[in-house]
Parts: structure tokens; C-alpha cells; sequence
């Protein structure tokens, strides 16, 4: 009973209390003098009990006469018609369900022109939406709310003809099996809103054996069935089509099984070792303590036993094992052999900084204790080109090293039959810059690791004809004088790793000298070598330095462009090609000799077209075309063309062109945001007759990159670059849902850096009948509302001159702007020690700008 009901009750009640008051026997009304009654308790009493109910009555009135507070409102209405024929469907159910599990459930039927209408929908609320009808697979739509200002919403609803599954479970005798559980549940619950489509309730099979599932969504299904005492099924990509019934036939057999215990050869049991059993299925098992191990719940067939362990040699039982449904084989001994004791030292990298913690990972495998010996290897030994010094890391003989350390160690504690690792400290305090060798040994086991200490740092730049190098202390920053350089030859297909050092130092030198003075060798060069630089100095150690020529720097290298007429094509049409070859001629380059040019143009998965080749022109250049098959595969198509040494490539997509039926708009709401601002992007997707993109999921990221110095900053140097090309680093992920307006609003709060950047959001809109559509926006984000540059007008000056620079200030879209703004000078220094530069703690110099106009 509402309030307004409890009003309307009460009162009528109040006044016929009253009544009979005033007609008790016995009791008057307290008088004008103030006389107290007969009985005045009672009289007290009741008048009491008539105050509070009268107090009741009244706070029941004022609440009813209270206006009555509602959430807006809206009218659903709508359509649901056959997805296929576009035609009504009547006897539809519409159900639109609070997604919270609160008030507001509306339910209708479509009637003879598939229309429904739902009222007085409450907007502030997340629904769910379901349509069903015999027959069709289910609509379903979750987590949708109506736009709040919006109080009429119009949908059409395509409904899809379902199918049907119908399971027939047998034992393993053939005969039926009644009561099994059977579960089935689609394959694509990624795409599009069946994600929010809960997997049909499981179904138990009737005295025939046969489980049924209706009105499923057309696709690929996967099901499982279960018995009690019998072995589970289950079954993937199984073909729903629609109007159709698929027929699956399940077996359900008893559970066998297999044990018997694990030896080693002297039938020792031993424990924790894996057994597998592969044939008609694959059962694993691992031994206990004492070697046993059993594989349950196989199915019937032959198997095959194997040992399959870290630390064990891969192991094949001789016989194989037959299985009768439900039967026990418990009597399958296998014998595991364990791999010999290993040792090995694992080195992170090899060389090290006087004073730094020198570690190294040692790995053992059934070994318990290991001797050590840590030995210096002199600088002539390390020159030797008669002996090979890493070679010691291999052999056992130390002759000519000078001993160091010697020490034991116990192993890490653990299983016996597995592999311990432990990280191991050498003693830094004893090792001066050198090279040395770490000797490692267990019994007949001799394991030896090269390492270096240094406190040789150097600098090196090169050219096509020579090479530049500058040693210096890694500890002091000072210059080294008289360190011996050896350029020794790069591997082409051996990129600089972790142990480097010792291949470089042990190569044979193309040219060498000595340091001068002030740490500085110039050596040259024969043009196209890859090099390296070996350096080392008594006293300071050694030191190694990959010298990478820059790309085009020696101009020795053919060139050519290739390109085509435009990025995509259709199949059947026809790709237009050209080509300019040219070859390096002193500065610069020439018109290469006339030859021919050949070329490849492949495609996805290995397909390709056979293009004829062509024929370099006077100038250098050819062309051609290569019509494409109607049959082509869709996808990335890429040209190769190859003339001489030189090479180029080419890629194309080919599509099949689809007109889209809608557009999707993505709009910031301003142009310019400041650091720490909140992002808002509105996402509106619409059909092209006028129609919003209902209920559409929206996949979006969010994009970062670093905007490029404009062309008014007037850059000498070029720092701009491609600062801003590309999307940069993705800042979100994401996915939603448009409105019934086919809007979606999008904010983002980026956190702050120390650069200006423009943030792009791309959405791809995929609507009910799966069409992709794509957009894209973009808006700057700052460290302000403005940019200054600064640009030296002199870059070199002599002391006492002035120094002049330009400062200009821009918005971000190029605008001048007027700024108070302060110009400071001040010094870095490389500090060696820090091994970084260094500012100091005041300016050098400091004073403001003398703006001047300076036309757009």
C-alpha cells in the first residue's frame, strides 16, 4: 500500500476515535478551572494515544501530498524483422532487463508487423536487452543505457535463422547412455555483442541417449560431455548452419589405467620423474619417493611409455601397453637413465670497471663440491699469434698465468637429479685491470670462463678512409698516452654480443699504432671495412669499440627507386611500375650501363605473379605494368626489383572495393589541451540515408607522438626530423558501445611529460551486420599554451664576444605570441667520474629578450 493510501485510510479513523472518547461513561472534559477529571489517568492515556496517532496521520498526509519524485523517462519502440528476407517476425518476446539486477524489467510481444513498444523506461540505468523467437537465434544487447535528454528511441532488430545440435551419446558397448551432461558453447564470442550471449543451459540426455540443443546462432561450436564413471568428451568446431540440424555421435567409454614404478639400473626406485603414455591420448604421471606412478583415465588402445625429465636421457619403454576399456595395467616397470654430472659457468658479460662486482652464474648437475682457481693472463700471452688465449678457457694448462685465488665451494642445495643454480662473486678486491681466466673443477670436470677488468675507455670515429681513437681513464677522464691500437677485421654475420671482447682481441690486426700525448690516433682505412678497435694500455687493461660505418657515408653502393602509380588496386586491374638506377661516380653518382633489371611481385601466403623483366633506358630508368589476375588474393603486395647491386622494393595493397554504408566522425572538443587536462573525444558513427549506428561496438586506441619543430621554428640543424611522423607509442585500448543516437563520448587523461605531443585517437565501428568502418582525430597536448625555440645566430665565438641568439615564441598552430620570457647561458661539462654531463649550479649569464615584430 503506498503512502497516499495510508493517508486516505487513516483519517476517517481519527475521527470516529474522538467519538468515542467524548461518550464514556463517567468522563467529562477537563473544565475552564483547570478540575481534574474522574479517572484521569485513562483519560490522560487515551488522550495521549490520540496525539501520537494524530501525529502519525499528519506526517502520513504531508508525505502524500509530497510531489512524487521520478527518473525521466523514455518509449522504446521498435521493429524485428528476418535478417535475411527483411520481412516482420510476429510472436517475437522483447525483454529489456536492468543489467544490474534492480528495478525495471519491460517485456512485449511483436505483433502482426513485427513492432513492439516498451514505456515509461526509466534512462538512468543500465539494460540488457533480449529479443528471441522460435525458430531465430537470440538478439542480445548488454550494458546499454538510454541517452537521458532522449525520450523516444526507434530500433530495428534483425533476428538470424537459427540451427540446431543434436548429440547421440553411446557407451562403449553401443548402447545408449541416459542422464549424461552436455554442454555446448560458441566459438565466436569475440565478435560483435555475442560476447554478452550466455552459453545455452547444459542438457542431459534422455533414455535414447540424445541431447538437443535449439535455436542456436549459426557458427563454429565446441561441447563436452560427462557421464559419471565414464570418460569425458569433447569436440570442437562443429558446423552450425541455419535451418539445419547437425548430427554429433559421442562415445563414452570407461576409464583404464596404467602403473608401475620408475628405476634407475640398479632397480633403485627414484622419484619425481615424469612418465608419459601416448596412443589414442596422452597421460602424464611423475614417481614418487619410492618410483611408483600411475596414469589414470586413458582411453582404450596401444601405448607407448617414455621418461621425459630434466637431468634423465629421454627414455622409450621397449613394449608397448594394450588397453581394454576399463582396464588396470599395474606392472610396467621402465628404467630411467640420469644424465653424467655436468658444470658450467655462465658470464652476463665480460668485462668489468675496477672496483665493480664481478659475478658469474655457476650451474652444476649432480655435483657437490667445486674447486676454483682465478688466474691473470699477462698481456704478452694475450698478443701470442702463435696461441690462441681463449683457448684456455677449454684446456687445463695454466703455465705462464699468475695465480690469484684459489677457493672452494659447495653447491647449492636441491634435488640430486636437477640442475642448481647459484650466482658466484669473485674476489674484486684482488683483480687489477687485465684479462682473466676462472678455472672451475669437479672431479674430471674442467670448466673455464675469460673475463676483463679495465679502466680503458675510448672514443672512436671513423670515416670510409680512416679511423679516429681517443683513450682516456674511465676513473680520472684523463688521457692515456702510449695505448697499443690494433683495427682488426668485424664479422659480417656476428653482431656485437656479450662475449665480443675475446673474439676481437684475438683477431689478426689490418693496421695498429700507439697513442699520443693526449690519448688521440688517427690510423686509416681501407674504404667498405667493418672494423673493430682493440686498445690496451699497462696499467689500465684492455678495451674493445664496434666501429659502424654510417649508412651511404662511403657512396660505393648502387641506388635505385622504385615505385608504383598509386598505394591499392582492385583484382583485374593494372599495376604501373617505373624505376631509376643510378651507380656512386666520385662525389656523386652516374648513369649506370645498360642492363636489364629483373622482378619479383609477391603476395600473401606464398602467392606470386610472374612479372616479365625489363631493360635500364639511356637515363637509367624502365617501366612497365603487371595486370592483376581476377583472382588475385586479397592483401599486401610487394615489388622487388633488382639491376647490378642495387636493389629496391615496392608495396601495394590489393582490395576488393565495398562502398561503406555509414561514416564514422571523431572530433575533439578542443584543439589545444596543457599538460594534466582531461581529453575528450566524441565519437558519432551515422548511415549515409540519416539513420544513427544503434548499439555499434567501438574499438579504439589512443595514440602519442612528439610534434616535430614546424617549419617557422627556421631549424638549421634539422632536430625536427621525424620527430612527429607515425602514431608514436599507443597511450590506451579500449572498446564501447555507441548510443541510440550512435554517439559515444571518449575522455582520457594522459599523465604529464616533458615534451609537446599530439595525441590521435583511430576507432574502427563494426555495426550489427559486422561492416568495419574506420575514423580517426587528433588533438595537441602541451606543456603549455605555447612553444619557444631558441637558436644561436653565431655557433662559434671568440671570449669576450657577445653571444647573440634568437628566441621566437609560437601557439601551437604557429601563431606569434607576446611572452615574458628570460634568456640563460650556462656551461656543461663531462664529468668522468659520473660519467655524465654536468651543469653548474648557477648560470653563466642571464638576461631577457629584446622582442622584435616579425611578419607571418
Amino acid at each position: 500500500m503506498g503512502v497516499a493510501g495510508i493517508a486516505t485510510h487513516r483519517c476517517p479513523g481519527r475521527r470516529r476515535l474522538v467519538g468515542q472518547l467524548s461518550q464514556v461513561p463517567g468522563r467529562r472534559s477537563v473544565g475552564a478551572g483547570g478540575a481534574k477529571p474522574p479517572g484521569g489517568r485513562h483519560s490522560m492515556r487515551a488522550a495521549s494515544t490520540l496525539r501520537s496517532l494524530a501525529a502519525v496521520v499528519t506526517a502520513a498526509l504531508s508525505l502524500a501530498l509530497a510531489p512524487r519524485a521520478h527518473a525521466a523517462e523514455s518509449r522504446m519502440s521498435g521493429h524485428v524483422v528476418n535478417a535475411d528476407t527483411q520481412q516482420p517476425i510476429a510472436g517475437a518476446s522483447v525483454e529489456l532487463v536492468n543489467a544490474g539486477g534492480g528495478q525495471g524489467y519491460f517485456r512485449d510481444k511483436s505483433d502482426a508487423k513485427g513492432e513492439f513498444h516498451l514505456e515509461r523506461v526509466a534512462s538512468d540505468r543500465y539494460y540488457t536487452l533480449t529479443v528471441s523467437a522460435p525458430g531465430y537465434a537470440d538478439f542480445v544487447l548488454g550494458s546499454w543505457q538510454f541517452p537521458a535528454a532522449q525520450r523516444a528511441v526507434e530500433v530495428a532488430v534483425p533476428l538470424d535463422r537459427a540451427g540446431a545440435i543434436e548429440f547421440r551419446v553411446r557407451a562403449g558397448d553401443g548402447k545408449p547412455v541416459a542422464g549424461a551432461k552436455v554442454a555446448a558453447r560458441s566459438e565466436r564470442a569475440a565478435q560483435w555483442w555475442e560476447g554478452y550471449r550466455p552459453a545455452p543451459a547444459p542438457v542431459f540426455t534422455d533414455a535414447n541417449g540424445t541431447a538437443r540443443f535449439q535455436d542456436l546462432p549459426a557458427g563454429t561450436w565446441s561441447a563436452n560431455a560427462e557421464s559419471e564413471g565414464l570418460l569425458a568428451w569433447a569436440g570442437q568446431n562443429l558446423s552450425v548452419r541455419r535451418g539445419e540440424t547437425t548430427p554429433v555421435e559421442v562415445r563414452l567409454v570407461k576409464p583404464a589405467r596404467i602403473s608401475g614404478t620408475v628405476r634407475l639400473a640398479d632397480g633403485t626406485g627414484v622419484g619425481n620423474v615424469s612418465v608419459i603414455a601416448r596412443g589414442p591420448a596422452e597421460g602424464v604421471a611423475t614417481s614418487d619417493a619410492d618410483g611408483l606412478y600411475s596414469i589414470p583415465d586413458l582411453p582404450p588402445g596401444r601405448y607407448h611409455l617414455m621418461v621425459a625429465q630434466e637431468g634423465f636421457a629421454p627414455t622409450v619403454a621397449r613394449d608397448e601397453a594394450v588397453l581394454a576399456e576399463g582396464s588396470a595395467r599395474d606392472d610396467l616397470g621402465i628404467v630411467a637413465t640420469p644424465n653424467p654430472p655436468e658444470l658450467a659457468l655462465v658470464l652476463q658479460r665480460e668485462a668489468f670497471a675496477p672496483g665493480e662486482k664481478v659475478t658469474l652464474a655457476l650451474r652444476s648437475f649432480r655435483v657437490g663440491l667445486v674447486d676454483l682457481a682465478l688466474y691473470q693472463i699477462p698481456a704478452l700471452r694475450l698478443r701470442d699469434p702463435a696461441h690462441d688465449f681463449r683457448a684456455l678457457a677449454q684446456s687445463g694448462d695454466t703455465t705462464g698465468l699468475l695465480s690469484v685465488s684459489r677457493w672452494q665451494k659447495p653447491t647449492a642445495d636441491g634435488p640430486i637429479y636437477t640442475w642448481r643454480e647459484e650466482m658466484l662473486a669473485l674476489p674484486a678486491r684482488d683483480m687489477v685491470p687485465g684479462a682473466y681466466l676462472l678455472r672451475a673443477s669437479a672431479g674430471p670436470l674442467r670448466r673455464g670462463a675469460i673475463l676483463f677488468v679495465t679502466d680503458l675507455g675510448l672514443l672512436v670515429k671513423r670515416s670510409s678512409e680512416r679511423v679516429l681513437v681517443s683513450a682516456a681513464s674511465l676513473t680520472t677522464g684523463l688521457p692515456i698516452a702510449g695505448a697499443q691500437v690494433n683495427v682488426v677485421a668485424s664479422p659480417v654475420n656476428n653482431p656485437a654480443g656479450p662475449f665480443w671482447w675475446s673474439q676481437a682481441i684475438a683477431a689478426a690486426a689490418i693496421t695498429s699504432g700507439a697513442t699520443d700525448a693526449d690519448g688521440l690516433l688517427a690510423l686509416p682505412l681501407t674504404a667498405g671495412h667493418q672494423v673493430r678497435v682493440v686498445a690496451g694500455s699497462e696499467g689500465h687493461g684492455l678495451a674493445v669499440a664496434e666501429v659502424a660505418l654510417a649508412p651511404g657515408a662511403g657512396g660505393t653502393e648502387d641506388r635505385m627507386l622504385l615505385y608504383t602509380e598509386r598505394p591499392i588496386y582492385r583484382p583485374g586491374q593494372t599495376v604501373y611500375w617505373k624505376l631509376f638506377a643510378r651507380r656512386p661516380a666520385g662525389d656523386g653518382y652516374a648513369l649506370p650501363p645498360a642492363a636489364g633489371a629483373s622482378l619479383v611481385f609477391s603476395g600473401p601466403d606464398g602467392a606470386s605473379v610472374n612479372v616479365a623483366g625489363a631493360k635500364l633506358s639511356a637515363h637509367g630508368s624502365a617501366d612497365g605494368a603487371i595486370p592483376l589476375p581476377q583472382d588475385l588474393p586479397l592483401g599486401d603486395w610487394t615489388l622487388i626489383a633488382t639491376a647490378g647491386s642495387a636493389r629496391a622494393s615496392a608495396t601495394v595493397a590489393v582490395q576488393e572495393y565495398r562502398k561503406p554504408e555509414y561514416r564514422v566522425d571523431v572530433a575533439p572538443d578542443r584543439e589545444v589541451y596543457v599538460n594534466g587536462d582531461e581529453v575528450r573525444f566524441q565519437v558519432a558513427a551515422a548511415y549515409f540515408f540519416g539513420a544513427p549506428v544503434f548499439g555499434a561496438t567501438v574499438r579504439y586506441n589512443l595514440f602519442e607522438s612528439r610534434l616535430a619543430q614546424e617549419a617557422w621554428s627556421d631549424d638549421e640543424d634539422g632536430d625536427g626530423g621525424d620527430a612527429g611522423a607515425g602514431y608514436g607509442r599507443v597511450l590506451k585500448t579500449g572498446e564501447a558501445r555507441t548510443d541510440a543516437d550512435g554517439r559515444v563520448a571518449l575522455t582520457f587523461t594522459p599523465g604529464p611529460v616533458a615534451y609537446d605531443r599530439r595525441l590521435t585517437l583511430e576507432v574502427e565501428v563494426a555495426d550489427g551486420a559486422r561492416r568495419m568502418v574506420s575514423g580517426r582525430g587528433s588533438t595537441i597536448m602541451g606543456r603549455g599554451l605555447f612553444t619557444l625555440t631558441v637558436r644561436p645566430l653565431e655557433h662559434v665565438v671568440t671570449a669576450g664576444q657577445p653571444v647573440r641568439v634568437e628566441v621566437t615564441a609560437h601557439d601551437h598552430a604557429g601563431r606569434p605570441v607576446a611572452v615574458a620570457a628570460t634568456v640563460s647561458l650556462d656551461q656543461e661539462a663531462w664529468n668522468p667520474l659520473e660519467r655524465r654531463y654536468t651543469r653548474s649550479t648557477r648560470p653563466l649569464a642571464e638576461a631577457p629578450p629584446r622582442w622584435r615584430a616579425r611578419a607571418a
